[in-house]
């Protein structure tokens, strides 16, 4: 599932980051198929860059939580709340998607490609989401 978020500064469309609620990580190699990327030119170059950002330079609320702020705070919704500037509507249904998902990532990707009218549904595809 792909939650976007946006950028209340910019046009109403305009998303500055999504969080990503997946039961696994894809590896690079079906990522860069799901992309419909081959060899190892400027795609697959542009394509690493964005699953870095994705997969492994977005935070790991979940890990990040469990880790390090769970004595903290009551509950995953008010750790969310108290550190993140994520929709009110995400942060009311964290608590019941924490158990679902065993990653919940916060992923503000440079690309372009992932901005604009068409970049959620650019990122569904991806992802493998329809």
């Amino acid at each position: 599932m792909i939650v976007p978020i946006p950028n209340e500064s910019y046009r109403d469309h305009y998303v500055d980051g999504y969080v990503l609620l997946l039961n696994s990580i894809p590896h690079f190699d079906t990522f860069l198929e799901s992309a419909g990327v081959e060899g190892s030119g400027y795609a697959a170059t542009i394509t690493d860059r964005i699953y870095r950002q994705l997969f492994e330079l977005s935070i790991d609320l979940k890990g990040e939580f469990e880790m390090y702020y769970k004595p903290e705070y009551d509950s995953f919704n008010e750790y969310l709340y108290r550190n993140f500037e994520l929709p009110d509507e995400f942060i009311q249904q964290a608590d019941d998607v924490y158990d679902q998902y065993e990653y919940l990532r916060l992923a503000y990707p440079y690309a372009n490609f992932l901005h604009g009218d068409d970049g959620e549904n650019r990122l569904r595809l991806l992802l493998g989401e329809e």
